[in-house]
């Protein structure tokens, strides 16, 4: 039984990463009419590409920062200061390292990219380019600070990287309209995130600081971390970046296929649809370090009664979401954005709503599979569910155009409620046995075969 101080921890965690993980979109929803109005649409498609590309390099370096989480936390449920230290030094050093690479090849490849991959009209080519090559600069730093993020969030304290990130992306979006309204174009707008990036760096590594261990990590250990953090995560890496490039492949395609217009009317649709599967993982993000922690500890009747509960209450809440945004879309569309923007986005909508829907719904058993180590078996779902995204994406867009996106994610959707099997194999295969006379609980980590 948990007590009620844990009952609060979890209830303001629960509250800090919904604020989390909603701001985003949120913030997005509210500025797109202005900017619409003074970027125009064809450079508020544009914008939306470059940030498709960094997006999907994100995915492809920042991948260990739940490698970062899970072994902080396991550390952490241990006592273990020495190896909290040593896991997040590690991680950090593995992130920066790809996102360097990353960096490099997006400031050589940007170029080829607008001339030979995606559709963008030659007035805008070269504020394109040096959009790509700036938020290249702005990938490096969000490399760095999510395994500062991840070290926090494994203590279970929210509060201080959600402040930081709120903070950060209430500034991005404030810079964005007053440069827009004020007659500034795409470069400005990143040149500003650039610099706030720098500062949310910083206050995140000072939030990271105050609570892990100050320890000094030996080479030695660091290569042991190494290890550790690479043979966990490199499957967290495969999750990581098949989700990015298959979660970010509709957007590319439809760019790609259609032009950067078509890609605004579909970023809009996503916009007001990606806060439901933001929510579920905001909302049980805790999950992860909690269940890990409690794994460590040998507390698995309270990791099995947290993630039922947890489950439950997550079906129950999307399925009365979706049931009141299908209610109020269309009325909902045209007073966001006109009579005309909703003619045009509202099947797209409708159909990448029950998607999100969906998508919500596996957040939990994933977050669960995570904990009890099943990183393999999710990035091998990624993996088949990508496959099946890019190439029925790429007939569908072709096909229908907007919509064809949106029934593109919703095949991604379905294949990721495989996460439900993937977790329950998890947790039979972690049930406790009796090992002696006074009923000595074998722990998952030892049931658990290694991966």
């Amino acid at each position: 039984m948990m007590s009620g101080s844990i009952f609060g921890g979890v209830r303001r965690n629960i509250f800090y990463s919904l604020v989390d993980y909603v701001s985003q979109p949120g913030l997005m929803v509210l500025a797109a009419p202005t900017l619409l109005r003074h970027l125009g649409l064809e450079q508020y498609g544009v914008w939306m590409l470059v940030n498709s590309i960094t997006a999907t390099a994100y995915g492809l370096g920042g991948g260990f920062s739940e490698a970062a989480t899970r072994y902080v936390s396991h550390y952490r449920g241990l006592g273990d200061g020495r190896g909290v230290a040593r896991s997040m030094a590690a991680a950090l050093l593995i992130n920066c390292g790809l996102g360097l690479v990353l960096v490099l090849i997006l400031l050589i490849a940007a170029p080829a990219l607008i001339d030979h991959v995606f559709k963008v009209a030659p007035a805008f080519r070269y504020t394109v380019i040096v959009a790509v090559r700036i938020s290249a600069a702005v990938l490096w730093l969000r490399v760095a600070e999510v395994v500062f993020v991840a070290a926090i969030r494994a203590f279970e304290r929210y509060r201080p990287a959600v402040l930081v990130s709120v903070a950060a992306r209430c500034l991005v979006v404030l810079f964005s309209l007053v440069l827009s309204y004020r007659g500034r174009g795409l470069v400005a707008i990143l040149l500003a995130t650039l610099a706030i990036s720098v500062g949310s760096l910083v206050a995140q590594a000072v939030g990271a600081a105050a609570v892990v261990p100050r320890t000094r990590v030996a080479f030695p250990d660091l290569v042991s971390g190494l290890r550790e953090i690479v043979h966990f995560g490199v499957y967290t890496w495969m999750k990581s970046a098949s989700g990015a490039v298959f979660g970010y492949a509709d957007r590319l395609m439809i760019a790609g296929i259609l032009g950067a217009t078509p890609l605004a009317y579909y970023t809009l649709c996503s916009q007001v649809t990606q806060p439901i599967p933001a929510a579920a993982a905001a909302v049980f993000n805790f999950l992860f370090p909690m269940i890990s922690a409690r794994r460590a500890a040998g507390k698995w009747t309270e990791a099995s009664t947290i993630y039922q509960r947890a489950s439950g209450v997550n079906a129950v809440a999307v399925c009365t979401l979706i049931l009141l945004a299908g209610v109020a879309a269309k009325p909902g569309l045209s007073l966001w954005l006109g009579p005309d923007m909703a003619e045009r986005c509202n099947l797209p909508f409708i159909v990448m709503m029950a998607a999100g829907g969906l998508l919500a719904l596996g957040i939990v058993p994933q977050y669960a599979a995570l904990a009890l180590g099943r990183s393999r078996a999710l990035a091998l779902m990624n993996i088949a569910s990508g496959f099946l995204t890019i190439g029925g994406g790429y007939l569908l867009i072709r096909r229908f155009g907007v919509l064809g996106g949106g029934l593109a994610k919703a095949v991604v959707a379905v294949v990721s409620l495989a996460s439900f099997a993937i977790a329950r194999s998890a947790f039979h295969e972690c049930r406790p046995a009796q090992v002696s006379d006074r009923d000595k609980i074998v722990t998952c980590e030892e049931l658990l075969p290694a991966e």
